[in-house]
């Protein structure tokens, strides 16, 4: 497939990230960029990428070889592996820079003259340089009356309130590499990173979000996403029932481990007591030693009695004689 040098960065929601050979990373989170306060124009960093083991790390811009309409191919099949953590002075596009209000002075407009609007999309384009920077601001102005205003497409230099600073609040856009996708501007409002990790930050997400809101959200998420919004009370109740097994488990674990180490000892005092008896008991070395030496006692014996015996004879001679 052809690259193209042009895309809004909603269509990069959840895109593909392939190495050179084709085999796959993971998918697009977000996008960083940098926004200066002295009116810069906004450079982009690189991606943060959601690996298959959940973790999300960052590549930078000039590894990424092409942007194609179905994925993000790599130019190197080596990435670092440190979880990402955003510094100082770099802004989620996503998560960050869409659905923020900011006011257009744009002369082709000038019914969006002083209304505050808000940035459904942000389109960014390669240099000659191989950087990418943001060139276009999706805007729309805000609902009225339960309709929605019409979307377009501004030069960045058009836009006052694209500040670090401004970049408060979070939703999601969506677009592709001809244009921005309108109503698509939150499809990834759910996947904030502290919601991502666990289906219960996702649910304090929606919980924060009026009705009307969060209906609109839900509408414009694909059919996967729309299930797997259904679902995470489902397995946020599962997970709570597994935690409540694991507890009882582990207590289970513990008492048999205390009762385990009860008979433990008890053996172990046993065998002491058992010890001491058996080192009284006469041995079978201590015998054999005994009756080798019983002849030499006998034999001793046997001597100092025929000796006796003489000198007793000699003495009643010599009383014979002396009468």
């Amino acid at each position: 497939m052809a690259s193209v040098n042009r895309v809004y960065v909603a269509r990069l929601s959840r895109m593909l990230v392939l190495g050179p050979l084709g085999e796959s990373f993971g998918r697009v989170r977000d996008v960083v960029i940098s926004i200066s306060i002295v009116r810069q124009q906004p450079r982009v960093l690189g991606v943060v990428v959601d690996l298959a083991t959940r973790r999300s790390v960052f590549i930078p811009m000039l590894r990424v070889a092409a942007i194609e309409p179905e994925a993000v191919t790599l130019n190197t099949g080596s990435v670092s592996l440190r979880h990402f953590e955003q510094r100082p002075g770099e802004v989620l596009a996503i998560g960050q820079v869409l659905d923020t209000q900011v006011k257009v002075n744009d002369p082709a407009l000038p019914e969006l003259a002083g209304v505050d609007v808000v940035v459904t999309d942000l389109g960014i384009e390669k240099t000659r340089t191989r950087d990418w920077m943001v060139t276009r601001v999706a805007v729309r102005s805000q609902r009225r009356l339960g309709r929605r205003g019409p979307v377009h497409v501004v030069d960045w230099h058009n836009v006052q309130g694209l500040t670090p600073s401004g970049a408060g609040d979070a939703g999601s856009g969506g677009g592709t590499a001809a244009g921005p996708v309108r109503g698509a501007g939150r499809r990834s409002m759910w996947r904030t990173p502290s919601a991502d990790c666990h289906p219960s930050g996702a649910t304090r997400c929606w919980k924060a979000l009026d009705d009307d809101r969060l209906a609109d959200v839900l509408q414009e998420l694909p059919e996967l996403d729309q299930a797997d919004v259904y679902a995470a009370p489902l397995i946020l109740l599962a997970q709570n029932r597994q935690e409540n097994r694991d507890r009882v488990a582990l207590e289970q674990d513990r008492h048999r481990a205390t009762q385990t180490k009860a008979d433990t000892e008890y053996l172990a005092r046993e065998l002491a007591a058992l010890r001491l008896a058996v080192g009284e008991v006469v041995t079978r070395e201590y015998l054999r030693h005994e009756l080798e030496d019983l002849p030499t006692l006998l034999a001793t014996l046997d001597s100092e009695t025929e000796d006796a015996e003489s000198v007793q004879g000699g003495d009643g001679l010599e009383r014979t004689a002396k009468k």
